[in-house]
């Protein structure tokens, strides 16, 4: 079965597995939501990934949507939560070549993030919009406290909404052994949201 999450503000309604915790970006609500999912997981991962989303207010009110797959089994093995993230920025006349471009850069600027392809694809949208796709790995090591060899896999896609002023950014990453499995949940999710 799948479930909604709405911001109506935004113009943003977000379709989802059940399975999935998708949250606002309220700190209070993110920090409770962590804490219930301490008593599966490993304490340390958990708080460097809390650390870097509530590193600073002003970051995390870019966020409008946070999902986290608790209940993936993959987790416990890999200490490290499968998760998707939405924001919502103008665009300010920034072509979606231009955004594949200069993330890319900012992204491949990172030691720990290796950059695998940057793109603008069509037919991943209802109505054959096109959207940018980023596919990258990142060392868990280096950005998330995880054991030495574990890497995670990022796909990171902006599209417009209707009017063209503004970009949905949804970035979805999970340990590279389990993206394969989740990728199409992640394509349904991206096909299914709605952006006005």
């Amino acid at each position: 079965g799948w479930d909604t999450f709405a911001d109506e503000g935004q113009g943003l309604r977000l379709h989802h597995p059940l399975g999935w915790d998708v949250v606002g970006p309220d700190a209070d609500e993110l920090a409770g939501l962590f804490a219930e999912a301490e008593n599966e997981l490993a304490n340390e991962s958990l708080q460097a990934m809390l650390d870097q989303m509530l590193a600073t207010p002003e970051a995390l009110e870019l966020f409008v949507a946070l999902g986290f797959l608790f209940d993936d089994p993959a987790v416990a093995p890999n200490n490290f939560v499968s998760n998707f993230t939405a924001i919502v920025a103008p665009a300010d006349g920034l072509t979606l070549d231009a955004y594949a471009d200069i993330v890319s850069a900012q992204l491949g600027s990172v030691d720990a993030i290796v950059m695998e392809s940057a793109q603008v694809e069509s037919g991943l949208r209802p109505q054959g919009e096109d959207v940018a796709s980023l596919h990258y790995t990142i060392d868990g090591a280096a950005l998330y406290n995880l054991p030495d060899g574990s890497e995670i896999h990022g796909w990171q896609v902006a599209l417009y909404d209707t009017s063209g002023e503004r970009l949905l950014i949804l970035t979805f990453t999970a340990v590279s052994d389990s993206f394969a499995e989740l990728d199409e949940t992640f394509h349904t999710l991206l096909y299914h949201l709605e952006f006005k």
